[in-house]
Protein backbone atom coordinates (compact mmCIF):
# COMPACT_ATOMS: atom_id res chain seq x y z
CA UNK A 1 0.00 0.00 0.00
CA UNK A 2 1.19 3.48 -1.11
CA UNK A 3 1.88 6.13 1.42
CA UNK A 4 -1.32 8.20 -0.35
CA UNK A 5 -3.28 4.88 -0.43
CA UNK A 6 -2.36 4.62 3.51
CA UNK A 7 -3.67 8.31 4.01
CA UNK A 8 -6.80 7.61 2.14
CA UNK A 9 -7.42 4.59 4.19
CA UNK A 10 -6.94 6.22 7.02
CA UNK A 11 -9.23 9.47 5.70
CA UNK A 12 -12.16 6.97 4.96
CA UNK A 13 -11.97 5.50 8.39
CA UNK A 14 -12.43 8.60 9.79
CA UNK A 15 -15.50 9.20 7.52
CA UNK A 16 -17.05 6.17 7.93
CA UNK A 17 -17.06 6.65 11.52
CA UNK A 18 -17.87 10.03 11.34
CA UNK A 19 -21.23 8.90 9.41
CA UNK A 20 -22.29 6.72 11.78
CA UNK A 21 -24.05 9.74 14.00
CA UNK A 22 -27.62 9.30 13.99
CA UNK A 23 -28.47 12.02 11.00
CA UNK A 24 -25.52 11.87 8.94
CA UNK A 25 -25.84 14.43 6.08
CA UNK A 26 -23.61 12.67 3.50
CA UNK A 27 -23.42 9.04 3.20
CA UNK A 28 -20.73 7.36 1.09
CA UNK A 29 -21.41 3.74 -0.23
CA UNK A 30 -17.76 3.48 -1.86
CA UNK A 31 -14.18 3.76 -1.47
CA UNK A 32 -13.14 7.03 -1.15
CA UNK A 33 -9.48 8.21 -1.35
CA UNK A 34 -8.32 12.05 -0.49
CA UNK A 35 -5.22 12.99 -1.95
CA UNK A 36 -4.63 15.89 0.97
CA UNK A 37 -5.72 16.63 3.88
CA UNK A 38 -8.89 16.21 5.95
CA UNK A 39 -10.80 18.55 8.47
CA UNK A 40 -13.29 17.19 10.75
CA UNK A 41 -15.21 19.34 13.31
CA UNK A 42 -17.67 22.04 13.69
CA UNK A 43 -14.73 24.47 14.10
CA UNK A 44 -12.75 23.50 10.50
CA UNK A 45 -12.59 26.47 8.26
CA UNK A 46 -13.31 26.44 4.62
CA UNK A 47 -9.62 27.45 4.20
CA UNK A 48 -8.03 25.36 7.01
CA UNK A 49 -4.02 25.93 6.97
CA UNK A 50 -3.28 21.97 7.35
CA UNK A 51 0.52 22.50 7.77
CA UNK A 52 1.90 19.07 7.69
CA UNK A 53 -1.46 17.87 9.28
CA UNK A 54 -2.82 15.02 7.35
CA UNK A 55 -6.04 14.81 9.83
CA UNK A 56 -7.65 17.35 12.02
CA UNK A 57 -10.18 16.94 14.69
CA UNK A 58 -11.14 20.68 15.38
CA UNK A 59 -14.05 21.30 18.02
CA UNK A 60 -14.76 21.99 21.58
CA UNK A 61 -15.50 18.56 22.23
CA UNK A 62 -12.49 15.97 20.31
CA UNK A 63 -13.26 12.20 20.45
CA UNK A 64 -12.72 9.22 18.32
CA UNK A 65 -15.01 6.53 19.04
CA UNK A 66 -14.22 2.79 18.02
CA UNK A 67 -17.39 1.05 18.03
CA UNK A 68 -17.08 -2.69 17.38
CA UNK A 69 -20.66 -4.00 16.00
CA UNK A 70 -18.61 -7.75 16.10
CA UNK A 71 -21.63 -10.45 17.39
CA UNK A 72 -20.15 -11.10 20.87
CA UNK A 73 -22.78 -14.28 21.04
CA UNK A 74 -20.85 -15.97 17.92
CA UNK A 75 -17.14 -15.37 19.83
CA UNK A 76 -16.19 -12.38 18.36
CA UNK A 77 -14.47 -9.51 20.29
CA UNK A 78 -16.75 -6.88 20.02
CA UNK A 79 -15.28 -4.26 23.29
CA UNK A 80 -15.72 -0.55 22.11
CA UNK A 81 -12.67 2.07 22.78
CA UNK A 82 -12.85 5.97 22.42
CA UNK A 83 -9.90 8.12 22.72
CA UNK A 84 -11.17 11.73 24.39
CA UNK A 85 -8.87 14.79 24.14
CA UNK A 86 -9.58 17.48 27.39
CA UNK A 87 -12.35 17.58 29.62
CA UNK A 88 -16.12 18.97 28.19
CA UNK A 89 -16.70 20.62 31.37
CA UNK A 90 -15.96 24.04 32.23
CA UNK A 91 -13.02 24.29 34.23
CA UNK A 92 -11.65 20.47 33.29
CA UNK A 93 -8.60 18.79 33.32
CA UNK A 94 -6.55 18.53 30.35
CA UNK A 95 -5.43 15.21 28.54
CA UNK A 96 -5.33 12.70 26.14
CA UNK A 97 -6.79 9.56 27.22
CA UNK A 98 -7.84 5.75 25.94
CA UNK A 99 -11.15 4.63 27.34
CA UNK A 100 -12.57 1.46 27.93
CA UNK A 101 -16.13 2.44 26.46
CA UNK A 102 -17.63 -0.86 26.89
CA UNK A 103 -16.62 -0.48 30.37
CA UNK A 104 -16.36 2.80 30.88
CA UNK A 105 -12.98 3.19 32.52
CA UNK A 106 -10.54 5.38 31.38
CA UNK A 107 -7.11 2.90 30.85
CA UNK A 108 -4.25 5.43 29.97
CA UNK A 109 -4.11 9.51 30.64
CA UNK A 110 -1.57 11.93 29.72
CA UNK A 111 -2.11 15.27 31.53
CA UNK A 112 -1.20 17.82 29.56
CA UNK A 113 2.50 20.12 30.35
CA UNK A 114 3.75 16.57 31.61
CA UNK A 115 7.56 17.31 30.81
CA UNK A 116 9.23 15.36 27.80
CA UNK A 117 9.99 11.85 27.32
CA UNK A 118 7.68 11.16 30.72
CA UNK A 119 7.23 7.44 28.78
CA UNK A 120 9.40 6.38 26.43
CA UNK A 121 9.63 2.76 25.01
CA UNK A 122 12.50 2.12 23.27
CA UNK A 123 13.62 -0.02 20.26
CA UNK A 124 14.53 -2.69 22.81
CA UNK A 125 11.48 -2.84 24.87
CA UNK A 126 13.32 -0.34 27.50
CA UNK A 127 10.73 1.54 29.42
CA UNK A 128 11.96 4.90 30.73
CA UNK A 129 10.60 7.81 32.73
CA UNK A 130 12.21 10.65 32.03
CA UNK A 131 14.62 9.28 29.43
CA UNK A 132 15.06 8.88 26.25
CA UNK A 133 16.86 6.73 26.38
CA UNK A 134 16.30 3.51 28.53
CA UNK A 135 18.84 1.87 29.56
CA UNK A 136 17.08 -1.01 31.41
CA UNK A 137 14.11 -2.68 31.62
CA UNK A 138 12.66 -0.19 33.36
CA UNK A 139 14.87 3.03 33.89
CA UNK A 140 13.40 6.00 36.15
CA UNK A 141 15.35 9.74 35.88
CA UNK A 142 14.64 12.44 38.12
CA UNK A 143 16.40 15.28 39.25
CA UNK A 144 15.47 14.50 43.15
CA UNK A 145 15.08 11.18 44.47
CA UNK A 146 13.21 8.78 41.88
CA UNK A 147 10.71 6.74 43.19
CA UNK A 148 8.58 3.86 42.82
CA UNK A 149 5.02 3.70 45.27
CA UNK A 150 3.47 0.71 45.84
CA UNK A 151 -0.30 1.71 47.30
CA UNK A 152 -2.61 -0.50 48.75
CA UNK A 153 -5.73 1.77 48.65
CA UNK A 154 -8.63 -0.52 50.69
CA UNK A 155 -10.81 -1.11 47.76
CA UNK A 156 -9.86 -5.25 48.31
CA UNK A 157 -10.77 -4.87 52.00
CA UNK A 158 -7.40 -5.05 52.98
CA UNK A 159 -5.84 -2.07 55.44
CA UNK A 160 -4.48 0.35 53.15
CA UNK A 161 -0.81 0.81 53.29
CA UNK A 162 1.56 3.04 51.08
CA UNK A 163 5.31 1.95 50.17
CA UNK A 164 8.09 3.91 48.67
CA UNK A 165 10.71 2.72 47.22
CA UNK A 166 13.51 5.22 46.31
CA UNK A 167 17.39 6.35 45.85
CA UNK A 168 18.91 9.32 45.92
CA UNK A 169 22.74 10.60 46.31
CA UNK A 170 22.22 9.66 50.58
CA UNK A 171 21.00 6.26 50.41
CA UNK A 172 18.75 4.18 48.67
CA UNK A 173 15.91 3.21 51.09
CA UNK A 174 11.91 1.63 51.55
CA UNK A 175 9.67 4.13 53.14
CA UNK A 176 6.95 3.26 54.80
CA UNK A 177 4.55 6.04 54.05
CA UNK A 178 1.79 5.09 56.23
CA UNK A 179 3.06 5.03 59.31
CA UNK A 180 5.34 8.15 59.74
CA UNK A 181 7.21 7.96 56.56
CA UNK A 182 9.91 5.71 58.63
CA UNK A 183 12.95 4.32 56.59
CA UNK A 184 13.28 0.64 57.43
CA UNK A 185 15.52 -0.47 55.23
CA UNK A 186 18.43 1.93 53.83
CA UNK A 187 21.55 1.56 51.63
CA UNK A 188 24.35 3.90 51.36
CA UNK A 189 25.92 4.54 48.62
CA UNK A 190 29.69 3.20 48.30
CA UNK A 191 28.53 -0.10 50.53
CA UNK A 192 30.53 -3.29 49.90
CA UNK A 193 29.57 -5.91 47.18
CA UNK A 194 27.68 -8.59 49.87
CA UNK A 195 27.08 -6.05 52.66
CA UNK A 196 23.68 -8.32 52.94
CA UNK A 197 23.89 -11.33 51.14
CA UNK A 198 20.68 -14.40 51.71
CA UNK A 199 21.73 -17.81 50.13
CA UNK A 200 18.90 -20.04 48.50
CA UNK A 201 19.00 -21.83 51.74
CA UNK A 202 17.66 -18.74 53.89
CA UNK A 203 20.93 -18.68 55.33
CA UNK A 204 22.22 -14.48 55.88
CA UNK A 205 25.92 -12.98 55.81
CA UNK A 206 27.13 -9.90 56.04
CA UNK A 207 30.30 -9.72 54.27
CA UNK A 208 30.43 -13.06 52.90
CA UNK A 209 29.35 -14.58 49.61
CA UNK A 210 28.93 -17.90 51.00
CA UNK A 211 27.29 -17.84 54.83
CA UNK A 212 28.28 -21.15 56.99
CA UNK A 213 24.94 -20.41 59.14
CA UNK A 214 21.62 -19.11 59.61
CA UNK A 215 23.53 -15.83 60.42
CA UNK A 216 27.47 -14.93 58.87
CA UNK A 217 29.53 -11.74 59.63
CA UNK A 218 32.30 -10.99 58.60
CA UNK A 219 34.71 -8.17 57.97
CA UNK A 220 37.98 -6.59 58.11
CA UNK A 221 37.47 -5.07 62.32
CA UNK A 222 37.76 -6.27 65.32
CA UNK A 223 33.81 -5.24 65.89
CA UNK A 224 31.69 -7.62 64.11
CA UNK A 225 28.39 -7.45 66.03
CA UNK A 226 27.00 -3.81 67.66
CA UNK A 227 24.02 -3.96 69.81
CA UNK A 228 22.44 -0.72 71.11
CA UNK A 229 19.28 -0.26 72.77
CA UNK A 230 18.28 3.23 71.21
CA UNK A 231 15.52 4.09 74.35
CA UNK A 232 18.10 2.50 76.96
CA UNK A 233 15.85 0.46 78.01
CA UNK A 234 17.30 -3.49 77.69
CA UNK A 235 19.69 -5.00 74.86
CA UNK A 236 18.84 -8.47 74.31
CA UNK A 237 20.12 -11.29 71.94
CA UNK A 238 18.27 -14.90 72.28
CA UNK A 239 19.93 -18.12 71.23
CA UNK A 240 17.28 -20.76 71.54
CA UNK A 241 16.71 -24.26 70.56
CA UNK A 242 13.47 -25.66 69.56
CA UNK A 243 13.22 -27.03 73.38
CA UNK A 244 11.51 -24.40 76.08
CA UNK A 245 13.93 -25.25 78.30
CA UNK A 246 17.38 -24.60 76.22
CA UNK A 247 17.22 -20.52 76.46
CA UNK A 248 20.58 -18.42 76.45
CA UNK A 249 19.97 -14.70 76.70
CA UNK A 250 22.77 -11.76 76.62
CA UNK A 251 21.16 -8.96 78.12
CA UNK A 252 21.56 -6.28 80.39
CA UNK A 253 19.36 -6.85 83.16
CA UNK A 254 17.11 -10.51 84.44
CA UNK A 255 14.30 -11.00 82.45
CA UNK A 256 12.68 -13.98 82.82
CA UNK A 257 15.76 -15.74 81.94
CA UNK A 258 17.58 -19.24 82.20
CA UNK A 259 20.74 -17.74 81.76
CA UNK A 260 22.19 -14.73 80.59
CA UNK A 261 25.59 -13.05 80.43
CA UNK A 262 25.90 -9.44 81.12
CA UNK A 263 28.51 -6.40 80.33
CA UNK A 264 27.69 -3.63 82.92
CA UNK A 265 30.37 -0.83 83.30
CA UNK A 266 33.84 -2.42 83.73
CA UNK A 267 32.18 -6.04 85.11
CA UNK A 268 31.10 -9.26 83.17
CA UNK A 269 28.29 -11.22 85.38
CA UNK A 270 27.16 -14.34 84.40
CA UNK A 271 24.09 -15.47 85.83
CA UNK A 272 22.49 -18.96 85.35
CA UNK A 273 20.48 -22.17 86.58
CA UNK A 274 21.85 -25.08 87.94
CA UNK A 275 19.65 -27.91 88.18
CA UNK A 276 17.97 -27.41 91.39
CA UNK A 277 17.20 -23.94 90.11
CA UNK A 278 19.65 -22.29 92.62
CA UNK A 279 20.60 -19.03 90.94
CA UNK A 280 24.73 -18.83 89.97
CA UNK A 281 26.23 -15.34 89.63
CA UNK A 282 29.64 -14.49 88.87
CA UNK A 283 31.43 -11.18 88.32
CA UNK A 284 34.59 -10.18 86.43
CA UNK A 285 35.94 -7.19 87.13
CA UNK A 286 38.91 -5.21 89.09
CA UNK A 287 37.96 -7.10 92.11
CA UNK A 288 38.48 -10.81 90.85
CA UNK A 289 35.78 -13.02 89.90
CA UNK A 290 32.68 -12.44 92.02
CA UNK A 291 30.69 -15.16 92.76
CA UNK A 292 27.16 -15.49 94.39
CA UNK A 293 24.57 -18.07 94.64
CA UNK A 294 25.33 -22.40 95.66
CA UNK A 295 29.06 -21.97 95.68
CA UNK A 296 29.32 -23.86 98.98
CA UNK A 297 27.22 -26.98 98.43
CA UNK A 298 27.76 -29.23 100.46
CA UNK A 299 28.77 -27.06 103.31
CA UNK A 300 27.95 -25.47 105.05
CA UNK A 301 31.15 -23.64 105.10
CA UNK A 302 31.66 -20.75 107.90
CA UNK A 303 29.27 -22.28 109.46
CA UNK A 304 31.18 -25.04 110.92
CA UNK A 305 32.80 -22.47 113.04
CA UNK A 306 29.05 -22.94 114.60
CA UNK A 307 29.38 -25.77 117.25
CA UNK A 308 25.31 -25.24 117.18
CA UNK A 309 25.19 -25.23 113.41
CA UNK A 310 27.63 -28.34 112.73
CA UNK A 311 29.90 -31.05 115.06
CA UNK A 312 33.23 -31.30 113.36
CA UNK A 313 33.76 -35.02 112.56
CA UNK A 314 36.55 -36.96 114.62
CA UNK A 315 39.99 -36.12 112.95
CA UNK A 316 40.48 -40.18 113.08
CA UNK A 317 37.31 -41.02 111.47
CA UNK A 318 37.24 -38.43 109.08
CA UNK A 319 40.81 -39.36 107.78
CA UNK A 320 39.66 -43.56 107.60
CA UNK A 321 36.61 -41.63 105.59
CA UNK A 322 39.27 -40.05 103.17
CA UNK A 323 41.39 -42.97 102.70
CA UNK A 324 38.31 -45.19 102.41
CA UNK A 325 36.79 -43.48 99.65
CA UNK A 326 40.30 -42.22 98.09
CA UNK A 327 38.94 -38.42 98.26
CA UNK A 328 38.00 -35.97 100.47
CA UNK A 329 34.66 -36.40 101.58
CA UNK A 330 32.87 -33.34 100.50
CA UNK A 331 34.91 -31.94 97.59
CA UNK A 332 33.76 -35.80 96.05
CA UNK A 333 35.46 -37.77 93.52
CA UNK A 334 37.37 -36.32 90.64
CA UNK A 335 37.71 -38.65 87.92
CA UNK A 336 40.39 -38.24 84.78
CA UNK A 337 38.77 -36.70 81.52
CA UNK A 338 35.54 -35.82 83.11
CA UNK A 339 34.12 -32.23 83.47
CA UNK A 340 34.35 -30.64 86.56
CA UNK A 341 31.29 -28.89 88.22
CA UNK A 342 33.53 -26.18 89.20
CA UNK A 343 30.32 -24.66 92.27
CA UNK A 344 30.15 -27.68 93.53
CA UNK A 345 34.31 -28.54 93.71
CA UNK A 346 34.56 -24.84 95.26
CA UNK A 347 31.95 -25.47 98.45
CA UNK A 348 33.62 -28.82 98.97
CA UNK A 349 37.17 -27.03 98.77
CA UNK A 350 36.00 -24.52 100.81
CA UNK A 351 33.77 -26.75 103.22
CA UNK A 352 37.01 -29.38 103.31
CA UNK A 353 39.47 -26.00 104.32
CA UNK A 354 37.73 -24.67 107.05
CA UNK A 355 37.38 -28.25 108.88
CA UNK A 356 41.26 -28.59 108.16
CA UNK A 357 42.09 -25.85 109.95
CA UNK A 358 39.79 -26.27 112.52
CA UNK A 359 41.80 -29.40 113.08
CA UNK A 360 45.48 -27.19 112.63
CA UNK A 361 43.78 -25.32 115.64
CA UNK A 362 42.89 -28.07 117.89
CA UNK A 363 46.59 -29.72 116.39
CA UNK A 364 48.05 -26.89 117.43
CA UNK A 365 46.52 -26.57 120.69
CA UNK A 366 47.47 -29.93 121.88
CA UNK A 367 51.29 -29.09 120.48
CA UNK A 368 51.11 -26.28 122.73
CA UNK A 369 49.85 -28.20 125.35
CA UNK A 370 52.19 -30.57 124.99
CA UNK A 371 55.15 -27.99 124.60
CA UNK A 372 54.05 -26.84 127.91
CA UNK A 373 54.16 -30.71 129.29
CA UNK A 374 57.78 -31.15 128.40
CA UNK A 375 58.92 -27.76 129.68
CA UNK A 376 57.21 -28.77 132.99
CA UNK A 377 58.91 -32.09 132.80
CA UNK A 378 62.20 -30.29 131.78
CA UNK A 379 62.60 -28.22 135.00
CA UNK A 380 61.48 -31.57 136.70
CA UNK A 381 64.76 -33.48 135.35
CA UNK A 382 66.72 -30.25 135.79
CA UNK A 383 65.27 -30.14 139.54
CA UNK A 384 65.95 -33.98 140.03
CA UNK A 385 69.43 -33.87 138.62
CA UNK A 386 70.51 -31.10 140.96
CA UNK A 387 69.17 -33.14 144.16
CA UNK A 388 71.40 -35.95 142.79
CA UNK A 389 74.09 -34.02 142.11
CA UNK A 390 74.09 -32.93 145.85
Amino acid sequence: MTHQSTRGFLIAATLGLAATVAQAQNVINSNTTIHNSLCVGSDCANSESYGFDTIRLKENNLRIHFDDTSAAAGGFADQDWRIEVNSSANGGDEYFRVIDATANRDIFTLEANAPSNSLVVSSQGNIGSGTANPATDIHSVSGDTPTLRLEQDGSSGFGAQTWDVAGNETNFFIRDVTNGSALPFRIRPGASSNSLFIDDDGDISMGAAAPEGKLHTKGDGVQLAYFESGDGGPVQVRFRTDSENRRFLAVNNANEVKSQLIFLDDRINFTGETDSGANLWLSVGPDGIVSQGPTCNPGPCDAVFDPEVFEVPDIEARAAQMWAQKHLPAIGPTKPHAPINLTEKMGGVIHELEVAHIYIAEQHETIKEMGSNIETLKARVIHLEDRLSD
